[in-house]
């Protein structure tokens, strides 16, 4: 997964998430990767968790 932080004029922050590696996760990497197409519900919490520490 890479993740990349622009800031913008606005003083906004875009994010850019990229999502790779699935099959490291060996017969678990689909699933997680049909998880992520749900949308961010699925991905924020755990990004969260670990951005927190």
């Amino acid at each position: 997964m890479a993740i990349v932080f622009h800031q913008l004029a606005d003083s906004t922050t875009r994010v850019e998430i990229e999502h790779g590696g699935w099959d490291r996760l060996g017969e678990m990497g689909q699933d997680w990767r049909d998880a992520n197409r749900a949308g961010w519900d699925g991905v924020l919490p755990a990004y969260e968790k670990a951005a927190r520490g």
